[in-house]
């Protein structure tokens, strides 16, 4: 029987438990009312979430610059602002005229009514069409149909985060959009209310998860990742259900700034080459240097990386459209013979009968012993029977990868043709095996046993291969795994440094003396080339650099004693150097468009070895070195190369690394603030198997979780040794390797760069009443007002105006000063650098802001041009929960509802 002591301390404890779990109940009641999900921090490429389970809020990328003289206010001293000031400031508003303001409105009738307010402001209505009929290049960014390779971690109905297993879902028609559509200038008002600051008090948790998991338990648990975020409980004018409050937590509360540049066309309207946007803005601003627009990257990570608008606004005048045909030929004639199986056969486009088969003459092209700068031609004389003029199958040819071709038609004309294709070379198989078999014997399984191919452009900026190369950026989203590691940046001036950081490891003044001209160099053999590493694990490789007289390694280096690797592409091009067998520009030879000699060698070289596992290396150099609109040449071709992997099944056991060195360097687009980012942002797309993914689902998490982290050369080279070495991680690395998480926290120092080369952002609380941060939210009210709630006659009589009430708190953010100063190196690849006046830069600005009626939070971005217009971007984030206020709207107008206080709602009081 249970003693009166026990009984009593038995209600004691039974009511203290009551009273806690109602203490805790309200906590979590109230906390899930209002609380604000200001950013969700995971970003993934190449990953589509089903639209049916999430829809997340996207904002684009605008914004920054900076007045003339350098000043942080374009209109004086932030301190001595006063409402007089403001009112002298002339109201104008000038855009160009979306197509869609935003997703789930944009029926064409609807439409109507938003151009109907733009054109009385002066803005062009454009043309009436259906849409598959709408120009590529004049559609706005639909926030839906965003790109694949920017959708942010959302969460799912059960809580658990999406990730690989469930957001492989290939999209099979995207709309290729310009951004510079998607945004509105305006002249700051004639009047802005003065305005008090006020700081709200926030309440941050973050948590980093980076425990590891074993790959089974990754498996099985593919619903869950790690995941950040910022809480800022904030007051509630109503009250949410709770069906919405999970809503507005799984789509409607992120404010993280996400990259809409990868959106290309899919379906029929496929754009043939790069367009630029139409736009009446397309020479620079009257009142100064042109300067850029853009936005930063989530907050979480330590370094802020610009996310470049492609067609930018300072540079779309700099940009030329040259379509996609080289136009390879001027009189030359298609050849008549293509090799397969080393013979010479018929290529089918000439007629055999018009062929004198009796004039038909081979030479093979060779290397110099222990000499990088020179060839010799053997003869190998006429592959046919001599004595008969009709068609026979020529001999095989197997004496070099390399070969000239002359014969003569019977109409007397001579013709000549190059061939570049790998012949198999049976010591480098049989050695393969033998070297297999022992690692095998050793109970030496480590790696990934992955094909590797990397193929680079010579500079060619992330932007630019967005504008320029669409389908293959397409291709690369919907047929393959591929990520696309917006951070990639440079580490050194020129290509030099970055192929030598990626295939070394290494800045180039490491590795024993090998430059031209300096005390004791010597050619580089003895470096520690990633070739030989794949090479001692049985790899054969290739190595080719289309420019011999622009080599990383020969223009400045003193080049190598003995082929790098056992396919040497070298010899080809100093054939064709050596003849006089190319154009001027670097784009033909011939009838034959130069970048084709590499990428069809590249796929002879894997038809040719089809058990051996192969490491290729490839960067060209020709096409875009002195001229970066020429890339959109090479979109049809790198997409033939993309194809035939998937269609050969090369890509299943390849992981295709497509980079640039650095952007542009020697065009006006460089002498930009836009320019100097762009250089330093380099293309950098990885694409993997699927069943690596499905087999280590953790490398699939830390490639989605780097797209957005800043990386350098240094990290490819870990990669590449990792994938030798999986599960381990390669020793003795600089940096660190991409199938690992990159921490929030990395900075440029981390990842190898010099702060002149560091994109990141640099950000500085300001004074929320200046005039740039009032007009500015100003701006923004105004687009919240006259754009989104006025677009349909249900928005417009539902909805109330809303006014500015507060401006809670402002940033602005700029390059670090090193990289505004940077003038030039003293040479190419030098480290030492010169500095001058800072690059002309607009002001940017993010924005905190409150609106009555119904006490809304929202962010946004703004740039403060030179000019005195205001950007705004579109892609405004609602900061706290909305509650029951669109009720009138949100089952028709369901994408306007954190905008919308209806107007028959009572006020709060």
């Amino acid at each position: 029987m249970v003693s009166s002591r026990c009984k009593k301390r038995l209600i004691a404890l039974t009511f203290c438990a009551a009273i806690s779990l109602l203490l805790l109940y309200k906590v979590q009641l109230e906390r899930t009312e209002s609380v604000t999900l200001l950013k969700r921090t995971k970003d993934f490429s190449g990953v589509i979430p089903e639209r049916d389970k999430s829809f997340t809020t996207r904002e684009t990328h605008e914004d920054k610059r900076k007045d003339k003289t350098g000043d942080d206010d374009l209109f004086g001293d932030d301190d001595n602002d006063t409402d007089e000031e403001l009112k002298t400031i002339p109201f104008e508003a000038v855009t160009d005229p979306p197509r869609k303001i935003h997703r789930g409105l944009e029926a064409n009738d609807e439409v109507e009514d938003t151009l109907d307010w733009l054109n009385e402001h002066g803005v062009n209505r454009p043309s009436d069409t259906t849409e598959e009929e709408v120009p590529l290049e004049k559609q706005v960014p639909d926030p839906d149909m965003l790109p694949t390779t920017a959708k942010p971690l959302t969460r799912s109905k059960n809580g658990n985060t999406s990730t690989v297993s469930n957001l492989v879902k290939s999209r099979t028609s995207e709309t290729e959009t310009n951004k510079s559509h998607s945004s509105l200038l305006f002249t700051l008002p004639r009047s802005t209310q003065s305005l008090k600051p006020e700081k709200v008090k926030t309440r941050s948790e973050h948590r980093n998860s980076s425990t590891k998991v074993d790959d089974e338990e990754l498996a099985t648990t593919s619903n869950s990742a790690n995941q950040s975020s910022d809480i800022t409980t904030t007051p509630r004018s109503t009250q949410p259900s709770k069906s919405e409050r999970d809503e507005n937590l799984e789509t409607e509360l992120n404010s993280t700034l996400v990259s809409v540049l990868f959106t290309n066309a899919t379906s029929g309207t496929q754009q043939d080459h790069s367009s630029l946007p139409s736009t009446p803005y397309t020479t620079p601003s009257s009142t100064g240097a042109p300067t850029p627009v853009y936005t930063p990257t989530p907050d979480l990570n330590s370094c802020k990386l610009p996310e470049l608008d492609p067609w930018d606004l300072s540079i779309r005048h700099l940009l030329r459209d040259v379509g996609n045909d080289p136009v390879c030929g001027n009189g030359y004639p298609v050849s008549a013979f293509d090799i397969v199986g080393n013979r010479l056969v018929l290529s089918g486009e000439v007629d055999g009968s018009s062929i004198d088969f009796s004039h038909v003459n081979v030479e093979t092209i060779h290397r110099n012993q222990g000499d990088d700068g020179n060839v010799h031609y053997e003869d190998q004389g006429n592959p046919f029977k001599s004595s008969t003029q009709e068609y026979q199958p020529s001999r095989k040819i197997n004496a070099s990868d390399f070969l000239i071709l002359d014969y003569r038609l019977k109409s007397r004309k001579e013709v000549a043709t190059y061939f570049a294709r790998a012949v198999p070379q049976q010591d480098v198989i049989e050695n393969s095996k033998l070297i297999r078999e022992k690692l095998n014997g050793q109970g030496e399984n480590e790696g990934l046993d992955l094909n590797v191919l990397l193929l680079g452009i010579d500079s060619v900026s992330a932007a630019n291969f967005r504008r320029k190369m669409p389908k293959t950026i397409n291709y690369l989203k919907t047929a393959l795994k591929t990520y696309f590691m917006s951070g990639q940046t440079v580490i050194g001036d020129a290509t030099t440094p970055a192929l030598t950081a990626i295939l070394t490891g290494l800045y180039e003044t490491e590795p024993p003396e090998g430059r031209q001209g300096y005390h004791n160099g010597a050619p580089i053999d003895n470096w520690p080339w990633i070739m030989k590493l794949y090479k001692e694990r049985g790899y054969v490789t290739l190595m080719s650099e289309d420019d011999p007289t622009m080599g990383a390694f020969n223009l400045r280096l003193m080049g190598f004693r003995d082929p790098p690797a056992h396919h040497y592409m070298r010899p080809f091009w100093l054939a064709l150097e050596e003849k006089g067998e190319r154009d001027e520009p670097g784009l033909c030879s011939r009838s034959t468009f130069m970048v084709n000699y590499t990428l069809d060698y590249i796929l002879s070289y894997f038809a040719a070895y089809p058990d051996t596992p192969k490491f290729t290396y490839a960067f060209m150099s020709y096409l875009t070195h002195a001229h970066p609109n020429h890339l959109s040449y090479a979109d049809n071709d790198i997409l033939r190369l993309l194809h035939t992997f998937v269609e050969r099944n090369y890509h299943n056991n390849t992981m295709i690394i497509l980079f640039g060195d650095h952007g542009s360097r020697n065009d006006d687009v460089r002498n930009t603030m836009q320019g100097k980012l762009e250089e330093r942002l380099p293309w950098l797309s990885i694409s993997v198997p699927d069943w690596l993914i499905r087999k280590f689902p953790h490398i699939g998490l830390a490639l989605e979780h780097n797209q957005h982290i800043i990386t350098s050369p240094f990290d490819m080279h870990a990669t590449l040794r990792h994938i030798l070495t999986y599960p381990k991680e390669p020793h003795g690395e600089k940096t660190q390797s991409l199938f690992t998480q990159l921490p929030h926290t990395r900075t440029c120092s981390d990842a190898g760069v010099d702060d002149h080369w560091c994109p990141c952002l640099e950000f500085t609380e300001v004074n929320a009443s200046s005039k740039d941060v009032i007009g500015g939210a100003e701006m923004a009210v105004k687009y919240i007002n006259d754009v989104i709630l006025s677009r349909t006659e249900l928005l417009r009589g539902s909805c109330a105006k809303v006014q500015l009430k507060k401006i809670l708190k402002a940033v602005r953010y700029r390059p670090n000063d090193k990289l505004r100063r940077f003038s030039s190196t003293n040479q190419d690849s030098d480290r030492a650098v010169n500095f001058g006046e800072p690059t002309p830069d607009s002001s940017h600005y993010r924005i905190n802001f409150m609106t009555t009626p119904g006490d809304a939070l929202f962010e946004a971005s703004v740039a403060v041009r030179d000019d005195h217009k205001v950007k705004v971007n579109p892609f405004i984030s609602r900061t706290n929960v909305y509650g029951n206020q669109p009720s009138c709207i949100s089952r028709k107008e369901p994408y306007a509802r954190k905008f919308c206080y209806c107007k028959d709602m009572k006020a709060p009081v």
